[in-house]
């Protein structure tokens, strides 16, 4: 099945939805109907769906002439499809006729567009890390046409979806809140460029969003627990490992993107009374699992303002919390120990040590960490290990590069780790960097 036919039927099925399923359709209001969507409706009644759809589609890209045909609302909610040449009934209770339907559209669409992206791949879709792949691609964009613009480039580049596997699971846990994430075209860009313009665009609308709830609060559930008070503040447990009415109080996702099963959301909330009850409003959010810190931020994806700096410092020093890890999306604005004061940095580490878990040049027992952070552990042990053979020797690094014994992962996270300069100055930087640059 073509692209188009798939998108006609994906539209199909969203034109139904919002026209059909909608509860808020005032008694008598006439909905006129393209004469596609009315004949695929009368062929979906007499076909058998496991059929081939496409015959459903015209030969001339989906276009389909335009009958004279309409749907009537009923006041009970039900409705009529109508020739209005002679009234004929075509349909009645299209609600539950619908729901039927839709699920087997959907299915039918699974299919295809499964097949769709295995032909993009080639010979050697069957092989299992492709079969994988596809597998993986559809469950990141299962109703957009995302899922075709990322086979495109994981075909020439299958580690795209491991390098960018906080980014793809970020926005596809946004697009299933907002249609117009999920309808933002990036077909004709670079991979790059189109996950840059998906997260610029996700990025606006969350901070929009955030924006019209400013005077709004967070109802915290039953099972919510308080950790420490901190002023006006106080930090709390949701208990749970995600939770999107925090996630857009603060203009982010609130962990909906790819959650362990083990994360616990806290926050950090001002509290106010409503009525009788208790609400806050969140500022911060940190992940928590077995311990362990994994992404850390404000609102809008940002590092925590400097207002609520000594609340986490306090939390820091909880019993509760062992490490500071990172990662997540967009990990270069996790809070790091380095954006507290320095009086707070001393307070933390007198009592907590070795806090900042991957701040060391010394490799780490990666039994020692929770499951979810068990790769970010290692990449920490290959970085330090490279870093000690090839010590204020930027000539060695660039060979083991060019040689194929590490490769840019690599570098980049050695650029990246925090002892960096315990074992190469900034002109040894600027050596590697310029080995790019010519």
């Amino acid at each position: 099945m073509s692209i188009k036919k798939i998108n006609y039927l994906e539209n199909l099925l969203k034109n139904l939805r919002a026209k059909l399923l909608s509860d808020d359709q005032p008694a008598g209001k006439k909905l006129q109907a393209t004469g596609g969507r009315i004949l695929a409706i009368k062929e979906l009644q007499e076909r058998d769906p496991s059929k081939d759809w496409s015959k459903l589609i015209p030969k001339d890209e989906g276009k389909m002439p335009k009958q004279k045909e309409k749907i009537v609302i009923k006041s009970n909610g039900q409705w009529n499809l109508i020739k209005s040449e002679d009234n004929e009934v075509v349909a009645k209770s299209a609600n539950s006729f619908i729901k039927n339907k839709a699920s087997e559209i959907l299915e039918i669409l699974e299919k295809a567009s499964r097949k769709q992206l295995e032909s993009m791949i080639g010979p050697d879709a069957s092989m299992p890390h492709h079969q994988e792949a596809v597998k993986k691609i559809r469950s990141l964009f299962p109703n957009s046409t995302h899922d075709v613009w990322l086979t495109k480039h994981y075909r020439q580049n299958p580690k795209l979806l491991e390098d960018h596997a906080d980014d793809l699971a970020h926005i596809s846990a946004q697009m299933k809140v907002h249609d117009e994430l999920k309808n933002h075209d990036v077909s004709k860009m670079s991979f790059e460029e189109g996950l840059n313009s998906l997260k610029q665009k996700d990025k606006e609308i969350s901070e929009k969003k955030a924006k019209d709830l400013e005077n709004s609060f967070y109802s915290p559930s039953s099972d919510t627990e308080k950790i420490l008070d901190a002023d006006s503040s106080s930090w709390f447990n949701t208990k749970q490992p995600s939770c999107d009415k925090i996630g857009a109080l603060c203009g982010h996702c609130g962990n909906t993107g790819g959650p362990h099963e083990e994360d616990n959301l806290l926050y950090l909330g001002t509290r106010h009374n409503l009525g009788n009850k208790e609400v806050h409003k969140p500022s911060s959010v940190f992940i928590e699992n077995n311990g362990f810190l994994g992404e850390m931020k404000g609102k809008f994806n940002k590092k925590p303002g400097q207002e609520d700096h000594e609340a986490i410092a306090k939390l820091l020093m909880h019993p509760m919390i062992q490490g500071i890890i990172g990662g997540g999306y967009e990990p270069h604005n996790n809070f790091a120990l380095a954006d507290l004061p320095q009086h707070l940095q001393d307070q933390v580490l007198r009592v907590k040590p070795n806090i900042d878990a991957l701040g060391t040049s010394q490799k780490l027992n990666v039994e020692d960490f929770p499951d979810k952070f068990r790769g970010q552990v290692q990449e920490h042990n290959d970085a330090v290990a490279i870093m000690d053979r090839n010590s204020h020797n930027p000539d060695g690094l660039l060979k083991e590069l060019r040689d194929g014994t590490i490769g840019a992962d690599d570098l980049e996270s050695i650029i990246r780790h925090p002892k960096f300069y315990k074992y190469f100055n900034k002109d040894h930087l600027n050596s590697i960097l310029n080995h790019f640059i010519e």
